[in-house]
């Protein structure tokens, strides 16, 4: 429900943080989400719109790059 990827019902992943490209804001670790267009999403990234790749551990998308659901590096822009 409510777009969730994932539950992480036992004790091994839920202690664990979500993956590159998806996030989390549960201080539970009990849900992770897809990363939102237009955002890079690292690991462990705790936005779904981060900013700030030390605090949020992902950033917006730079520009000359395309970023699209669920990215963990960005891709470049075709010439």
């Amino acid at each position: 429900p409510n777009k969730t990827l994932a539950y992480l019902y036992s004790f091994e992943t839920a202690c664990e943080a979500c993956p590159a490209g998806f996030y989390g804001t549960d201080p539970e670790r009990l849900e992770c989400y897809p990363g939102t267009p237009g955002y890079v999403f690292l690991g462990a990234t705790t936005s779904a719109n981060p900013t700030n790749v030390t605090t949020q551990n992902g950033y917006i998308c730079p520009k000359g790059y395309y970023c699209p659901k669920q990215t963990s590096t960005p891709f470049v822009c075709p010439a």
